[in-house]
């Protein structure tokens, strides 16, 4: 049936398919009701409680605006981004997952905000002055970072791409620490700058050991006991002791029946003579000294003068 500028007043009901072919139709000034759907003003609704509204294209996609529906469940834009304008944007119902955009690092958009995958490095990332990748602490050129190891424990740090650290639950091993002018690396701790000190030093009344060696202020002492202190040199090396007053050695006050280490040297207070042990016994550390009786060096010295004028 075919009607030419149809004007309806009342209501039309159709029991079959109503199709409009004419391009020209543009309006329904009324109210349209299909059975299922109500079409008045600005509004589409369904008239059965709790039913979906159904928008369908033949092959081609269902458009708001500039949004487009794509079958199954896709929705993009013609033109531009997509933006979803709200105060809080759940996503309920789901036990499955929400796939991020994602591509290289040459496809990086800097756009505040943006989160992606990079397929390039592996990692989620997010952009705000710079990358950053979600997996750890990253540089924005990712050549530096801090990392958590997904299985030990550990936390491995990396500069310029190369590892330089780690650290467990039982130590930090790192290649070299440096502390304002002083650098420990490998098993040496040396000072930054050329022809600079490196002081060691306790506060208040404690000490410096080393080994079994103590440092008290201008004292070193070997803290075992009866154990020896050892100053050595190898080659034709020797030690040189400086200052202009003197050495004092080891003063003992004994018979000299004490044993000693071959060379050893130490001041008898008992004999009053400086001595030195061969290895068997103490000799006299300053050449040895033969005395005369007081007559015979009197005849000595007459003699001498009656020769000598």
């Amino acid at each position: 049936m075919l009607f030419h500028n149809l004007t309806v007043q009342n209501n039309l009901n159709i029991d079959s398919v109503l199709t409009f072919s004419d391009n020209n139709f543009t309006r329904i000034t009324a109210r349209f009701d299909t059975g299922n759907i109500f079409i008045h003003e600005n509004v589409i609704e369904t008239t059965q409680s709790n039913s979906d509204i159904d928008l369908r294209s033949y092959t081609g996609k269902v458009k708001a605006e500039n949004v487009n529906f794509t079958s199954p469940n896709g929705i993009g834009t013609e033109t531009g981004n997509l933006t979803i304008n709200a105060d809080d944007v759940t996503i309920a119902n789901s036990t499955s997952n929400v796939r991020l955009p994602k591509g290289t690092t040459a496809q990086q958009a800097n756009i505040q905000g943006a989160l992606r995958y990079n397929t390039e490095t592996s990692l989620f990332e997010g952009y705000d002055t710079g990358w950053v990748g979600f997996n750890g602490i990253y540089s924005d050129n990712r050549t530096a970072s801090v990392l958590a190891h997904p299985t030990n424990n550990t936390l491995l740090f990396s500069v310029t791409g190369v590892n330089q650290g780690t650290i467990d639950s039982d130590k930090i091993t790192i290649n070299g620490l440096q502390a304002d002018e002083v650098l420990a690396n490998g098993n040496t701790i040396t000072s930054v700058n050329s022809n600079a000190d490196l002081e060691l030093e306790a506060s208040g009344n404690g000490y410096i050991f080393v080994d079994n060696v103590e440092f008290q202020r201008s004292k070193i002492i070997a803290t075992t006991t009866n154990d020896n202190l050892n100053f050595a040199s190898t080659g034709t090396g020797y030690w040189k002791l400086g200052g202009t007053t003197g050495v004092v050695i080891p003063v003992v006050d004994d018979s000299g029946l004490e044993p000693g280490e071959t060379g050893q040297l130490r001041w008898n207070a008992l004999l009053e003579k400086l001595e030195v042990f061969t290895g068997s016994i103490w000799e006299n550390g300053a050449g040895f000294i033969e005395t005369v009786p007081t007559e015979d060096g009197q005849d000595i010295n007459f003699e001498m003068n009656l020769i000598l004028g």
